[in-house]
């Protein structure tokens, strides 16, 4: 992307098996959950059976693509964002959660990404998503390993804009997922 770091959080690729990418669930989200969650943003499924932006080590569930709820004044509200501390009901919001699912990723790499990167795992690291538009400000960690981590790097992503410089964004798939097996080692190594 030109050398210039613009993340964009996690934003559906492919689907392994073809198909449309972007299939979403629907979950909820506690009325004023303290933290912003943008368009992009992995998300945990917690106890209670509600979702929160996931931090790096813990299990997704997926990726954030948006929510419905009405607001303390009785607004249908459709945005892009949950802001923090937002209050209201019938919450829905929508979430990429097929773990077949594959998405494209700022790669936050001290080099350019290549292809000696495939395969190998990196963390993903949290931001405030844009107040502006709504999207996240996600990225995968400069700390790409065959150790324990939760997404593997599938390849580069083939766009016009990746042009073999720092911040190219690659394509990566969860593997710390609600709905994979947990694993003792590394997967897939």
């Amino acid at each position: 992307m030109n050398g210039v770091s613009q993340p964009f959080g996690f934003r559906p690729y492919r689907h392994l098996a073809g198909g449309v990418p972007s299939r979403t669930s629907e979950y909820t989200i506690a009325s004023l959950y303290g933290t912003a969650i943008g368009v992009g943003d992995p998300v945990a499924l917690i106890s209670d059976g509600t979702i929160t932006q996931a931090a790096a080590g813990v299990r997704m569930l997926g990726i954030f693509d948006g929510v419905q709820f009405i607001d303390l004044q009785g607004n249908v509200i459709f945005t892009n964002r949950w802001a923090a501390s937002q209050g209201g009901t019938e919450i829905k919001a929508n979430v990429v959660s097929d773990p077949q699912v594959t998405f494209e990723v700022e790669s936050a790499k001290v080099t350019a990404p290549d292809t000696s990167d495939i395969g190998l795992i990196a963390n993903h690291v949290t931001a405030v998503p844009s107040t502006l538009h709504g999207t996240s400000g996600a990225y995968l960690s400069a700390t790409q390993t065959s150790a324990v981590a939760g997404w593997r790097i599938l390849g580069l992503v083939k766009k016009p804009y990746n042009t073999g410089q720092i911040y190219d964004t690659v394509e990566a798939i969860a593997i710390e997922h609600e709905y994979l097996p947990i694993f003792t080692g590394t997967p897939g190594i």
